[in-house]
């Protein structure tokens, strides 16, 4: 069984991590400061990582690069880098501190498990617990005064309307994504809409190339998702004024 402080020691040392830690470098002291250090951590004690930061200060081509990576890692199979990816992503979008963001990816995992597994609405819907507790985390580590529970339901409509391609358009989608966008920046959806458009653009295409999609797509797909959150950056500094 891997304990907190395995699952520590795996992420600081990465392929450094030892099999077996010696019992002499666990002195009293240690013992001590390591559960405080962790709880330092994960109560966002780290101020250079950007806690309550502004939300616009987002670099629009690194996460339009790590947005195309995690779809990759979703398609692929490739969970764990796919979980990793969204924590990465967490901290450069909403400024998440380092573990806070890995117990948000957690929440956001939960809640696509649930919906992946759904047959109908009725099963989506379990999913919207975790939505709201992955909202309510970003609004916390962001200051954002967004409505949690709206901006969860339409996270999960979004999910389902998407999977209800027969019932609504890619238009729907826009629709939801400029949505979420707007509550969760504060601006107006008609400025997000760019953003959304260029987001389903990108998917449209993936959808379009299915199992033989190649290198050079996925390089297409990049570039369109940096459009994307550069529309979104540039929507957001106009209109709130930079």
């Amino acid at each position: 069984m891997i304990s907190l402080g395995n699952i520590y020691l795996f992420y600081f040392c990465g392929d450094s991590y030892p099999q077996e830690i010696p019992m002499k470098i666990l002195s009293k002291r240690s013992i001590v400061l390591f559960p405080l250090l962790l709880l330092y951590l994960w109560t966002g004690g780290m101020p250079f990582l950007g806690r309550g930061s502004d939300l616009r200060a987002f670099n629009p081509v690194v996460l339009g690069k790590q947005e195309a990576n995690m779809w990759r890692y979703y398609y692929e199979g490739r969970r764990f880098k796919l979980f990793n990816q969204l924590a990465k992503t967490l901290r450069v979008q909403f400024h998440a501190p380092y573990l806070k963001s890995y117990s948000l990816a957690m929440r956001a995992s939960r809640a696509a498990l649930i919906f992946q597994k759904g047959q109908n609405r009725k099963d989506y819907a379990k999913a919207l617990p975790h939505l709201e507790k992955y909202y309510a985390g970003i609004k916390k580590v962001s200051g954002r005064s967004f409505e949690v529970e709206s901006i969860a339901k339409r996270e999960l409509e979004w999910w389902t309307i998407r999977r209800e391609r027969e019932k609504h358009p890619p238009a729907d989608w826009v629709t939801e994504i400029a949505a979420i966008a707007a509550e969760v920046y504060a601006i107006s959806q008609q400025s997000t809409k760019p953003h959304a458009e260029k987001r389903v653009e990108a998917m449209l295409m993936r959808d379009a190339k299915g199992d033989s999609v190649t290198e050079e797509d996925w390089e297409a797909i990049e570039e369109i998702l940096i459009e994307s959150w550069t529309a979104l950056f540039d929507a957001v500094h106009v209109e709130r004024g930079r």
